[in-house]
């Protein structure tokens, strides 16, 4: 497979939206990360995060096929952290990794847990993908928000918000009122996750975000990005393309 393009939330990609950006991604090879999944149908949606899952259950279940790190939390018991409702179009990955391995990672554990961006990055590397588009890939605020869909005002938001029974919403968007990001990683230096990419030889890595913080991958801009689909156009069929994933996923798994 030559050519993937994962989207993530950041908000470089707002200025996007009124370009077709969307359009131009229809026929590509796409992992969405979490909320994305509300403005975009990627081949794959890709989560790490159980609660998210849980609370987004009803959108992740009409996908063909769904990929989301394991957590024993899908098997709970207690009320207050059960997922009730499973997919059975979601293939959980395991085991995890705090570090990075590569094509190894099947055997090995994929890395990370902690970042949904770097989990879905590892897996398709692990995949064999030749080229990787990363988008919204921003680790900072741009222009006053980390979302594309954050709003103004946060009583205004809906998607992004992930209510809790008896505790505070969880909430990624923007910063808290001492200044720090809502997204607690973002606080740290970007090269804390990604810096281990380094180690990647096999799969080119292109971040689409010139005002990223993400400074390990090659940056380029919308334009060149754009330039490089229209010279190279990919037209898959999503549903061959979702079980030719699938059956790579059984097989690696089984080995």
């Amino acid at each position: 497979m030559k050519r993937l393009i994962i989207i993530g939330a950041g908000n470089s990609i707002r200025p996007e939206l009124h370009n077709g950006l969307w359009d131009k991604l229809r026929n590509e090879y796409t992992f969405a990360l979490n909320d994305v999944i509300y403005f975009f149908e990627p081949t794959v949606p890709v989560c790490v995060d159980w609660y998210w899952y849980r609370e987004r259950y009803d959108i992740i279940n009409k996908f063909p096929l769904s990929i989301c790190k394991y957590d024993k939390k899908f098997k709970a018991t207690h009320p207050e952290v059960k997922v009730p409702n499973i997919s059975k179009n979601t293939i959980f990955l395991h085991p995890s990794s705090n570090y990075y391995h590569g094509k190894e990672s099947w055997e090995k554990g994929f890395y990370s847990g902690v970042l949904c961006g770097c989990f879905a990055l590892t897996f398709g590397i692990a995949l064999g993908f030749q080229e990787i588009y990363l988008l919204g890939y921003d680790f900072c605020g741009i222009n006053g928000k980390t979302h594309f869909y954050e709003k103004d005002k946060l009583e205004n938001q809906t998607i992004g918000i992930i209510k809790e029974k008896g505790g505070p919403d969880r909430n990624g968007m923007g910063k808290d009122s001492r200044g720090y990001y809502r997204t607690g990683v973002y606080n740290n230096k970007p090269e804390k996750h990604f810096y281990v990419y380094k180690q990647n030889k096999e799969t080119k890595i292109f971040n689409v975000s010139t005002e990223s913080k993400i400074k390990v991958f090659p940056k380029i801009s919308y334009e060149d990005f754009y330039q490089r689909l229209g010279k190279d156009p990919i037209k898959i069929d999503k549903n061959i393309a979702r079980n030719y994933i699938r059956q790579t996923i059984e097989s690696k798994m089984e080995e």
